[in-house]
């Protein structure tokens, strides 16, 4: 019997962030996750210079 997983295939789209259903952008680091903001921009720009990155 073979199951329908989606199991290996990428997202359709390349924004880092998930939107919580409170209404957050978060991400999964490490196990524990990090919550950037509401504003899509605003949390994309917090995450990356959380990691260490500058645009």
């Amino acid at each position: 019997m073979s199951t329908s997983h989606c199991r290996g295939q990428r997202r359709p789209h390349r924004f880092p962030l998930t939107l919580h259903k409170m209404g957050q952008y978060c991400k999964r680091i490490g196990g524990r996750t990090y919550y950037f903001g509401a504003d899509k921009e605003l949390a994309l720009q917090r995450r990356l210079q959380q990691a260490g990155r500058r645009e």
